[in-house]
C-alpha cells in the first residue's frame, strides 16, 4: 500500500504541474513576453533586404534563421508559428528531461523516491516557460545541448557503442553552438571531458580519436567562418559593459518573488559546488560544468533570456543532493543529514511557491482579453498607408502586422552597435514611426525623440487601459528634415 500511495500522489502532482504549464502557455502565449524585436530580427536576417541595418549588427550563427525560412517557406510567417516552434521544442525537453531524471536516479542517486521533484519544478518554471514561448534560438540551443550532456555521460559509463556515443554528443553540442554562440557551454564540457578520459585510457580506440579531432578541426574551420560575427559581439560587449547584468537588475530592482527564485539557484549552484568536490564522481562534474558556465554567462548579460540554460541543471543538481541526504538519513542513520534534506526541501518549496505566485501574478495582470497583440496590430495596420517605409522603436514589436505587405519596408532600432550616420539614414528613409519607449538608448540615447521633435508631421495615440499602447508618428516629406 504504501508503495502505491507513494506513487499515486507523484502522479496527481505531476498531473497538477502539467495542467498549470497548459494552463500558463496557453493564456499567455502571445502575451508574455511581449512579441520581441529579436524574433521579428530572426526572420529579416533570412531576407536582409527588408532590413539593412540588420546586417551590421547581427550576431547569431544563420542556422536558426535558416531554419525559421525553411519553415515559413511552408506556411504563412506568423508569430503563432514561430512560438509554435518554440514551444514544441520546449516539450520534447520535457521528455528528454524526464529521461536525464530516471538516468540519474539509477546511476548517480541511486533513488527514484523524489524523481517527481525535479520535473514539477521545471514545468512550473516561470524562466523555463517564458523560454518556450518565445521565438528565440534559446530553447533549441537548451535542447541540443541537454542531450549533447545527456550522450556524454552514457559515453562515460563506457559501456555500449562509445563511438556512437561521443560522435553524437560532438554532433549535438556542435548544433547548440551553430544556433547560438552560448551554446559554447556544452561543446567546451564535451571537449574537456573527452580529451580528459583519452588520458586515462591509453587503450582508446582509434576510431574515437580520429572522430574527435576531425570534430575539433571543424569546430574550428566554423569559428573562423563567424570571425567578423565575433567582432560584432566583441563591440556590442564593450558597451554592455556600461549595463547592469540580468542578475545584478534581479537583485535591484525585480518582484520579490523573482529574488527568491535566484537566491534559491545561487545556493543550490554552492551547495552543489562543495557535494561534487567531497563526492569525486566524474558524472557529478560533467552536471558542475554546465551550470558554472551558464551563470557567467548570466553574470555578463543583462539579458534575462540567457538564464533558461541554468535552470534544468540546477534541479537536477538539486534532486541529487536530496536523494542522497534522504538515503543518508534513513538508511545510514547520519544525523547531520537530516538538516541538509530539510534545508533543500525548503529550497524547493520556496522556488516552486515564488514561481507559482508569479504565473498568478501575470495571470492576472495579463489573462484574458488584455494586452491583445492582435488588437494592437490591426490599430496599426488602419493608421498605416501601403506604399511607406516603417521604423519602430516598440515592444511588442508590430512587424507582423506587416508580413503580408511588400510594400511596407521596416526597420526597427538597433540592438546592436551601428554608428549614428547608419542609424540617421534608415530614419531619413522613413515615413512613419511606430514608437512606445527610448529602446537602444543605451547605445544611442535620445536620438530617435530627437530626431521626432525634429521631424514630426502628424501624431496617432493607440491602446488604452489594459492594452498595449504607442504613438504612431507621420513624418515631414523627406526633403523637409533636418538631423539632430
Amino acid at each position: 500500500m504504501p508503495l502505491v500511495y507513494d506513487i499515486t500522489v507523484k502522479i496527481i502532482l505531476l498531473v497538477l504541474s502539467f495542467f498549470l504549464c497548459f494552463i500558463v502557455t496557453f493564456d499567455l502565449f502571445i502575451k508574455e513576453p511581449p512579441v520581441w524585436p529579436d524574433e521579428a530580427s530572426l526572420i529579416q536576417i533570412s531576407n536582409i533586404s527588408r532590413g539593412d541595418i540588420l546586417a551590421d549588427y547581427y550576431h547569431y550563427p544563420s542556422i536558426y534563421p535558416l531554419f525559421l525560412d525553411l519553415v515559413f517557406s511552408l506556411t504563412s510567417i506568423s508569430i503563432e508559428v514561430q512560438r509554435g516552434i518554440s514551444l514544441f521544442v520546449g516539450f520534447v525537453f520535457m521528455i528528454i528531461f524526464c529521461f536525464f531524471v530516471l538516468k540519474i536516479s539509477k546511476t548517480i542517486s541511486n533513488s527514484t523516491k523524489f524523481i517527481a521533484i525535479p520535473i514539477i519544478l521545471l514545468v512550473t518554471d516561470f524562466t523555463f516557460l517564458q523560454a518556450t514561448r518565445v521565438g528565440r534560438p534559446e530553447i533549441m540551443t537548451l535542447l541540443f545541448g541537454f542531450i549533447s550532456i545527456y550522450l556524454l555521460l552514457n559515453y562515460l559509463e563506457k559501456k555500449g557503442n562509445r563511438l556512437f556515443f561521443i560522435l553524437s554528443s560532438f554532433i549535438f553540442s556542435l548544433l547548440a553552438f551553430l544556433i547560438h554562440f552560448n551554446g559554447f557551454i556544452y561543446l567546451a564540457t564535451i571537449i574537456f571531458f573527452t580529451i580528459l578520459d583519452f588520458k586515462k585510457s591509453r587503450n582508446m580506440n582509434n576510431k574515437v580519436i580520429i572522430v574527435f579531432a576531425i570534430l575539433l578541426i571543424a569546430t574550428a574551420y566554423i569559428t573562423l567562418r563567424f570571425g567578423s560575427t565575433f567582432i560584432n559581439i566583441s563591440k556590442r560587449l564593450e558597451i554592455a559593459n556600461a549595463q547592469n547584468s540580468w542578475i545584478f537588475t534581479v537583485f535591484s530592482s525585480k518582484p520579490i518573488e523573482l529574488k527568491l527564485i535566484y537566491l534559491s539557484l545561487l545556493v543550490i549552484t554552492s551547495l552543489f559546488v562543495f557535494y561534487v568536490i567531497h563526492k569525486r564522481q566524474i558524472q557529478l562534474y560533467v552536471l558542475l560544468i554546465p551550470i558554472l558556465l551558464s551563470w557567467v554567462i548570466i553574470f555578463l548579460n543583462k539579458d534575462f533570456w540567457y538564464a533558461v540554460y541554468i535552470i534544468p541543471y540546477s534541479y537536477l543538481a538539486l534532486f541529487i543532493m536530496i536523494s542522497t541526504s534522504y538515503k543518508k538519513l534513513t538508511e545510514i542513520k547520519i544525523d547531520s543529514a537530516k538538516y541538509r534534506f530539510i534545508f533543500t526541501i525548503i529550497i524547493c518549496f520556496t522556488i516552486l511557491l515564488a514561481n507559482l505566485k508569479f504565473h498568478i501574478n501575470i495571470l492576472a495582470e495579463e489573462g484574458g482579453d488584455r494586452y491583445s497583440y492582435q488588437k494592437y496590430i490591426t490599430d496599426i495596420r488602419k493608421i498605416i498607408p501601403d506604399n511607406t517605409s516603417i521604423f519602430t522603436s516598440s515592444i511588442p514589436d508590430p512587424f507582423y502586422a506587416f508580413t503580408d505587405r511588400k510594400n511596407n519596408p521596416l526597420t526597427r532600432f538597433p540592438q546592436g552597435f551601428v554608428e549614428n550616420g547608419g542609424f540617421l539614414k534608415e530614419l531619413n528613409e522613413t515615413d512613419y514611426i511606430i514608437y512606445n519607449g527610448p529602446y537602444g538608448s543605451n547605445y544611442y540615447g535620445n536620438l530617435v525623440l530627437d530626431y521626432l521633435r525634429k521631424n514630426l508631421l502628424k501624431i496617432t495615440q493607440i491602446g488604452g487601459v489594459g492594452q498595449y499602447q504607442a504613438i504612431i508618428a507621420e513624418l515631414k516629406p523627406r526633403n523637409q528634415r533636418v538631423n539632430p
